[in-house]
């Protein structure tokens, strides 16, 4: 009986071994392809640090959407609008919203980013997001 708990046991640590060795990695070639359209380094750490470095304060929001057409097709999740906003310290309207690429080798890579634009629809902050 011990034999067997202890056959299995082994197994079973033999299993999750194996399976954490499956996980999916996003594509190197698509980064190579995106990579080639910003002119950075062919890796997914490049394009990331492209966007961190691009993202500037006071860029349009339209702006933020141009650089992010370069890395490749997106959905917006609007968490506010110009017109449901927050208050930032000195009463400044602020409003939410929140990306996600599309095509999966990018969003796996690149993940969820949130941004924040004031009342003049200008880039405050953000970043990816943390999953």
């Amino acid at each position: 009986m011990q034999t067997n708990i202890l056959k299995l046991t082994i197994i079973f640590f033999a299993s999750l071994l194996l399976i954490s060795g499956c996980e999916i990695k996003p594509d190197p070639e698509v980064a190579k392809e995106i990579s080639q359209r910003i002119n950075v380094d062919p890796t997914w750490t490049a394009i990331r640090e492209y966007l961190f470095t691009s993202l500037k304060p006071g860029i349009t929001r339209d702006e933020v959407h141009l650089l992010l057409e370069q890395i490749g097709e997106y959905e917006i999740f609007l968490l506010d609008s110009p017109d449901e906003y927050g208050l930032d310290s000195d009463g400044k309207k602020l409003w939410r919203e929140q990306i996600q690429f599309t095509e999966e080798n990018t969003n796996m890579a690149l993940r969820q980013w949130g941004f924040l634009f004031d009342d003049d629809d200008r880039f405050v902050r953000g970043g990816m997001l943390d999953y």
